[in-house]
């Protein structure tokens, strides 16, 4: 059951994950999730957010040196591919 607008039925799908952090984006392509048909609002499982939350991190780590301002960076999921 969808915790936004309570509808019943989640189904599999995949999406896009974009994070802001600070002035940069980093956005996630091919992201597994469950989605709300009624709404939606979007689902990830505990193993799908430790791969976000790892991508962000190594990003965060690297801000500095390796993405410009207003530059985003794009991950894929499904192939652990970066594209610059």
């Amino acid at each position: 059951m969808c915790s936004y607008c309570r509808g019943k039925e989640l189904q599999q799908s995949i999406t896009t994950y974009v994070a802001v952090i600070g002035d940069y984006t980093i956005i996630i392509k091919n992201v597994p999730c469950l989605e709300c048909v009624q709404c939606g609002e979007k689902y990830y499982t505990d193993e799908v957010m430790q791969n976000i939350e790892r991508i962000i991190t190594r990003r965060e780590r690297k801000l500095g040196t390796k993405l410009h301002r207003n530059s985003p960076k794009h991950y894929d999921l499904n192939r652990k591919t970066v594209f610059l």
